[in-house]
Order: C-alpha cells, then sequence, then structure tokens
C-alpha cells in the first residue's frame, strides 16, 4: 500500500541518516513526491534532489513563463527582485551534452559546435552558467573526437556540472563497462574529482555491476 511504501522510504532514510551527513534522493514517479518531502523535513541533510517523472501538474503564471526565458539571457530587469527569485526557483537549469550527429546519407559522423572543445566554452560564456552547463560524455570522446579526453576535461572544467561515464576501443559508443575499453578511466575520474568536486555522475551502461564494483576496488567509491 502507499502507506507501506512511504513507511518503507522514511524508514530507510532514517537508517542511512546514521551513517551520512549529506545526501542526494534520488526518486522515480510517485518516490520522487517522498523524497520531496524528505528534503522539505531535513534541509541540512538533503542537499540536492534527482527527480524522474514527477507526478505533478505544475500551473506556473504566464509572468513566471516569461521570465524564466528572460533570466538565462539577462533580460530580467533587477528592479523585479522579487519576480526573478520566483523565477529561479521555478527555473530548469539546462546542461548541454557533447553530441556527434551522424549523416544519414553517408553513415559518417559529424563533428558540430558542441564536439569541439573551445568552441562550446564560446557559446557558453554567452550564457549565464546559473542555467546552462555542461554535461562531458566521455564515451563520446573517446568514440568520435580527435582531441584528447583530458584536454576536454580542462576546458570543460569551469562549467562542468554532470559527466556521463562509460567505456570503449575507440571505434563506436559501444558504452562498455568502465574497465573495459581505451579510456583510462581511473586517472580520469580522479583528474575529474579534483578539477569538479561537486559534479554528479552517471553510468551509462548496459550492465552496471562489474562496474559498480571495480569503482568500489579501485577508488574505494561506495555510498558516500
Amino acid at each position: 500500500s502507499m502507506k507501506q511504501w512511504k513507511s518503507y522510504a522514511y524508514s530507510a532514510f532514517e537508517e542511512l541518516s546514521l551513517q551520512h551527513d549529506r545526501m542526494i534522493l534520488a526518486g522515480h514517479s510517485m518516490g520522487t513526491l517522498f523524497s520531496i518531502q524528505l528534503a522539505v523535513k531535513n534541509p541540512e541533510k538533503v542537499p540536492q534532489l534527482f527527480l524522474l517523472a514527477v507526478p505533478m501538474r505544475p500551473w506556473p503564471r504566464l509572468f513566471c513563463i516569461k521570465n524564466m526565458l528572460k533570466l538565462p539571457f539577462g533580460k530580467l530587469r533587477e528592479e523585479k527582485p522579487l519576480e526573478a527569485a520566483f523565477s529561479k526557483a521555478c527555473g530548469i537549469q539546462v546542461a548541454v551534452e557533447n553530441m556527434f550527429r551522424r549523416d544519414q546519407r553517408r553513415g559518417h559522423i559529424i563533428h558540430d559546435s558542441c564536439s569541439r572543445a573551445e568552441e562550446f566554452c564560446r557559446y557558453l560564456d554567452a550564457l549565464d552558467k546559473e542555467f546552462f552547463v555542461a554535461c562531458l560524455d566521455v564515451g563520446h570522446v573517446n568514440a568520435y573526437s580527435k582531441i584528447d579526453l583530458f584536454h576536454w576535461l580542462e576546458s570543460w572544467a569551469p562549467y562542468l556540472s554532470h559527466f556521463h561515464i562509460h567505456n570503449n576501443d575507440g571505434s563506436w559508443d559501444s558504452h562498455s563497462a568502465l574497465h573495459c575499453g581505451t579510456i583510462p578511466m581511473k586517472e580520469f575520474l580522479l583528474s575529474a574529482d579534483e578539477l569538479c568536486p561537486s559534479a554528479t555522475y552517471t553510468l551509462e551502461l548496459t550492465e552496471a555491476a562489474d562496474s559498480i564494483q571495480w569503482l568500489q576496488e579501485e577508488l574505494s567509491w561506495n555510498n558516500d
């Protein structure tokens, strides 16, 4: 029942609270509502939420929608601080990923603006970093870019908020286990943690068990 589900979520949170000072709660569908409730009640414990398919239907006013569109481009006047604060609270942060398009007729990869580190940075500099950040997909770089992965990391570091991590042999985007490919994953993750300590990570893998074990053994990444 819903009552039992909620009780289980709250009990798990209390147990984890004894082991960790801060936690990022992840929720899907109805579980997102429990995550939101726990975050509201425990703000010192839950600094961030990761929510998917939230079962809510927001009804923002028209001025809020207009201001959300104005804020990233610096078009909202400073003499309206209340509207600005409200719009920020309702806004969405966009993480732009380094993507590569395939020419359907010729079958080869097209390297567009998001596939070139420095060119991407110039685009992002023109926007508000509070709303537009970067997501680096390391597999895309290894398979399709001629630029070294560590160069990408250093160039993008000021903008990076998130990483998609998986490995491949450099020939195609196979989404292989972290330790199965030509990316020196341990060295990369250590550098990423040093340059972007507040960034988050997604394991983009078809099967994650082996990679999670590898992270625990090689980097002592547990549930902290």
